[in-house]
Parts: structure tokens; sequence; C-alpha cells
């Protein structure tokens, strides 16, 4: 049971956010828990547990998105091939039970989710960067030159921050989670090594 507990955990803290984060302007540009939840579903949760909090993200993000008046475009396509890089990222990290390994696994996730997200903007939003290997890196660093738009390297930086916040979060409660309690048999075994 106590297990499940976890996943639950999860589903929340992506609820939670959904709404808080909305409502507070000064909320930092994409300090969020959804890489987190996305790398720490696969990486740290087991079988059933994984697939109900994907399946929860899954429903509840395209779901969320159009709430808030998003459009189905490509530009939401490439944002789900990101997320399905950091689903894959989290299922090489698998094995990996430390603290260290999650939070190496979630910033990788983090750069490469900003690298695909970026990469598809250059292609698509071809009247914000020139067609060349410098407006490529502008796209991936500097973002557009133009009034009303922060540079792209903000959104990185926010990411890996949020990101390492929350997996710690959930590492944490993972662990607190999984942490089977002693047995009655234990508890008589330790009693008998003392006594003997």
């Amino acid at each position: 049971m106590k297990a499940w507990a976890a996943a639950v955990s999860m589903i929340v803290l992506f609820a939670a956010f959904q709404v808080v984060a909305v409502k507070i302007d000064a909320w930092p540009l994409n300090f969020q828990p959804l890489l987190a939840l996305a790398f720490c579903s696969v990486a740290l949760l087991s079988g059933r547990q994984s697939l109900i909090v994907g399946a929860a993200w899954l429903i509840a993000w395209p779901l969320l998105s159009a709430i808030r008046g998003y459009d189905f475009t490509e530009g939401l396509l490439a944002t789900a091939l990101g997320f399905a890089c950091v689903f894959l990222i989290g299922f090489a990290f698998r094995h990996a039970r430390s603290i260290w390994a999650a939070l190496g696994g979630v910033t990788l996730s983090a750069i490469t989710f900003y690298f695909v997200t970026n990469t598809f903007s250059f292609f698509e939003l071809g009247w914000l960067y020139p067609r060349s290997l410098e407006g490529f890196l502008q796209a991936q660093w500097t973002g557009p030159d133009r009034p009303g738009f922060g540079p792209t390297w903000v959104f990185l930086r926010n990411s890996i921050t949020g990101s390492l916040f929350f997996t710690t979060l959930v590492y944490f409660s993972v662990s607190k989670a999984s942490e089977a309690p002693e047995t009655d048999e234990e508890i008589v075994d330790d009693e008998e090594t003392e006594t003997a």
C-alpha cells in the first residue's frame, strides 16, 4: 500500500502545480515539475505504478493545455516528442537508484527536451531566426532578437532548476514510501539474537 502512495503523491503534485502556478504571475517561467514527473514516473516507480502516473500525465497534459487555450498544433507535437525523449531517458535510468543518478538523469532530460523543442522552433518559426548556423545557435541560446522575447537560455536554466528541485522531492517521497516496515517475524528474530 505504501508503494502506491508515491504514485498518488506524484499525481497530486502534478495537479497542484497546474492549479497554483497558473494563478501566480511572478512564478518563474518554465520552473515546473512536469519533466521531473515524466522522468521519475519511469525511472523510480515500478510496473503498474509507473503506468498509472504516465497515463494520468498523458491524459491531463493535453486536456489542461486545451483549457489554457493552446491549440493542438505542431508545437504541441514537438513538446510531445520532447516528453517522449524524457520517458526514454527515464527508462534508461530505471536501475540507477541513487539520488545522484536521478538528478543526472533529469538534468539530461531537461537538456534534451530543451534541445528538441528549440530545434523545432528554429525550423518552424522561420520569421524569427535566419536559416543559418548562427540562427540555429541563436534559437538554442539567445532567442529571437525582437522586442517581447527573452533569452532562451532562461528557459533552460529554469527547466533544469525546477527539474532538480521537484526530482529531489519525488525521490525522497518515493524512497520513504518504498521502505518496507519491519514484520513481526523480523522483530522476533532480532529479540532472539539479542538474548542469545
